[in-house]
């Protein structure tokens, strides 16, 4: 009996065992994974630049095309301008140009453009302003706003 004993006591340690060494495989931590989401949802495009191939920006044409006259009191000044310039610009051009001997001064408002106050030392009083006209027509912008064409004649007057 005492072996019979003695062997269910080995039978039991080693049942004991078995159990104890899958427990503790079974209790080892799994690694946790996220799981793996595709970031590269979009198509990708390969693109190559040939710098054989010059990248051109459009700029004002510097043609010197278009010929405006400017009238002020009896004076007449003549400049050339490139594409898109407007009366200030040509004003400017002539300012700039100390042979011509014009100067002018001027008060923007915001919504309006920038108008004349002044010209060659003149300036405007109270109930007379310096008018600008192109080809005839008294202009309904501030010269900043209007942009000039080949043969425009502008024409100022004090009113």
């Amino acid at each position: 009996m005492k072996n019979k004993k003695s062997i269910y006591i080995v039978v039991l340690l080693l049942g004991l065992i078995v159990i104890f060494l899958l427990a503790k495989n079974f209790s080892k931590e799994v690694p946790k994974t996220e799981p793996q989401i595709e970031t590269n949802i979009l198509p990708t495009v390969e693109t190559q630049i040939n710098k054989e191939v010059p990248v051109k920006i459009p700029t004002k044409t510097n043609t010197n095309n278009i010929q405006v006259t400017l009238n002020v009191s009896g004076k007449t000044y003549t400049s050339k301008l490139t594409d898109r310039e407007t009366v200030y610009d040509v004003m400017n051009n002539l300012q700039n140009n100390k042979e011509n001997n014009f100067s002018f001064n001027t008060k923007e408002y915001p919504s309006l453009g920038i108008f004349v106050e002044g010209i060659n030392g003149i300036n405007g009083t109270p109930g007379k302003y310096w008018i600008y006209y192109i080809n005839g027509k008294e202009a309904s912008i501030g010269i900043s706003k209007y942009i000039l064409k080949s043969g425009d004649v502008v024409s100022w007057k004090q009113e």
